[in-house]
């Protein structure tokens, strides 16, 4: 069989990854809503906190896009071939253990085509920092109202800097512990994901329905064995990447922001104090909650203001924050 309907897959799935972060070039700013613990952690500690994917606020996000990709698939099964339609349905997407399927999610790759994104046997796990385009959202300081006396805090971070960081933060624990086999580095730098939340309808749609099509003019050149074993990996990498991008309209306001990491489930065992990247199990709701704590050198020239909430602008309060901030070296940062 033709190794160029393998590279076509490859280039596919690139493209729509690359697409996916091509489109957020202008965004110079982003704001973290936080409380004034997460506040106090973030510039004491000089880390951000990413959340395992697993334990989002809401599971419902990762069947959204699921759920979307499956209507385009049945609208159009008079269009695909009986083949295609049953492998993507059966292999993947309906399947009562969805979440299981995408825990374990794995590219296997031939390993004799040396264009494996190695990360030995164990698989992926994903890890979400949240933020939003907006700098004065209502319903952002609303939560946490909700939960403090005072509204919260969020930053104002200069997006590519801190962007920047995170790549070099993952680049350098994948040259410590992970082995890539791709030689152009194409696949080892999809390592960080990035971008903003899609909340239109129609282009979700069209998301789905134009994967599908790329990748049926490819089963169409290959039998059944090599796009079960090639092809249909492709297939599951963009649906889950994406799937953290794509969220009901009822939530645009949030305007969200996310960072993704895609690392090796096995990171928990290079977990140590002295790494940049760290497990940690904070409660919430009662339950250990696992998330991936990032160090930085410094947050100079990423952080540039600190915006307080409504409620927390009182002279004695005000005091506070500034001899916080300065005494963290952070002088340049404002505060308003």
């Amino acid at each position: 069989m033709s190794d160029g309907n393998y590279n076509r897959a490859f280039n596919i799935c690139l493209f729509y990854l690359k697409n996916l972060q091509d489109i957020n070039k202008g965004d110079n700013f982003i704001y973290h809503y936080t409380s004034p613990e997460g506040l106090k952690s973030i510039i004491e500690n000089c880390s951000l906190w990413f959340s395992d994917y697993q334990f989002l606020n809401d599971k419902s996000e990762l069947t959204y896009f699921k759920d979307i990709f499956i209507t385009q698939l049945n609208n159009n099964k008079e269009k695909f071939n009986k083949n295609y339609f049953y492998t993507v349905i059966n292999n993947y997407f309906n399947d009562d253990d969805f979440f299981n399927k995408i825990k374990d999610y794995l590219i296997s790759f031939d390993k004799n085509k040396n264009k494996a994104y190695s990360l030995g046997n164990e698989g992926y796990n994903y890890y979400i920092a949240s933020f939003s385009t907006c700098s004065d959202e209502l319903s952002m300081w609303n939560y946490y109202s909700k939960t403090y006396i005072s509204d919260g805090y969020n930053l104002k971070i200069n997006c590519k800097k801190l962007l920047g960081n995170v790549k070099k933060q993952v680049s350098d624990f994948s040259n410590k512990y992970i082995e890539s086999k791709d030689s152009s580095g194409e696949l080892a730098k999809r390592t960080v994901y990035y971008g903003k939340v899609n909340y239109e309808s129609d282009n979700q749609k069209n998301i789905a329905i134009n994967i599908l099509n790329e990748y049926f003019e490819i089963s169409l050149k290959v039998d059944q064995e090599y796009f079960e074993t090639y092809i249909l990996q492709f297939i599951r990498e963009l649906f889950l990447v994406f799937s953290f991008y794509q969220k009901s309209d009822k939530f645009q306001n949030e305007s969200e922001y996310r960072i993704v990491l895609q690392l090796p489930k096995s990171v928990s065992q290079y977990s140590s104090p002295e790494e940049t990247l760290k497990m940690q199990f904070p409660i919430k709701n009662g339950c250990f909650s696992p998330k991936l704590e990032m160090k930085f050198d410094t947050w100079k020239n990423v952080i540039e203001l600190i915006r307080i909430g409504p409620k927390n602008k009182t002279d004695f309060e005000e005091l506070g924050r500034r001899n916080f901030i300065d005494y963290n070296d952070l002088k340049e940062v404002k505060i308003k």
